[in-house]
């Protein structure tokens, strides 16, 4: 299946337009393959959520801007591993043909006499003599410019890591919430930090893509770091 765009609280003329932009950054070959990307307008931000055919990206949901939505969506593909350059994959290498070995081909290749032609080799120049110098020198002059020792190699650039990891004191929560649109059952991970308070985030319901507002940790509230699967 290709890529598929779900848009919601947006007009015609400016669905198009979303559609179209953001149909421009799955060059080839990602445009045909299963992905899934929905966009809910919610005043001046956009609830953005995407899966994709693999296990890289499943259910990555984050706000953005109307401006800030194409890098932020380059982004996320970019750190999953997938590549954007819309470069063609490599051509296979030519099979050979079978039957033909290099003693064929060299057969083929013999005169009609059957014999090779002799190879004439031009007769060996007389070596160069050098002239004696008459006090040869016993210690070899010092450099004046000091040794250069080759450069260390680099170490390896650290992969880039998107967001904060989950802290070691926090707790893995996973709340299951009824989408009061379509009574479907859907479940919000996130991780919560001991003693900090909740706070309402909006949240597209996996079943229906409408809009919802669910209580979150604060911390992942503030990190956008939170996505809602279905139950």
């Amino acid at each position: 299946m290709p890529l598929k765009i779900l848009c919601a609280g947006y007009g015609k003329d400016e669905k198009f337009e979303i559609e179209k932009e953001v149909k421009s950054i799955f060059t080839p070959p990602l445009d045909r393959q299963s992905w899934s990307v929905s966009l809910v307008k919610l005043g001046s931000q956009i609830t953005v959520s995407v899966d994709g055919p693999d296990e890289r990206i499943r259910n990555k949901s984050f706000l953005a801007s109307r401006t800030s939505l194409p890098e932020q969506l380059r982004d996320l593909l970019t750190a999953s591993g997938y590549d954007l350059s819309g470069a063609p994959a490599p051509s296979a290498a030519p099979t050979p043909v079978p039957g033909r070995t290099a003693q064929n081909v060299r057969d083929e290749a013999r005169p009609p006499s059957g014999r090779w032609p002799s190879i004439v080799r031009p007769p060996a120049a007389a070596p160069a003599t050098r002239p004696t110098p008459s006090t040869p020198s016993t210690h070899a002059a010092p450099s004046s410019a000091p040794a250069r020792s080759a450069p260390a190699p680099k170490p390896p650039a650290a992969p880039a890591r998107s967001g904060r990891g989950p802290s070691a004191s926090g707790r893995h929560a996973r709340d299951q919430h009824q989408c009061p649109s379509c009574n479907g059952s859907f479940v919000v991970t996130y991780e919560l930090q001991p003693n900090e308070p909740s706070q309402l985030v909006a949240v597209a319901c996996p079943h229906c893509w409408k809009l919802d507002r669910v209580e979150v940790g604060e911390s992942a509230a503030i990190e956008r770091a939170y996505r809602a699967d279905k139950a």
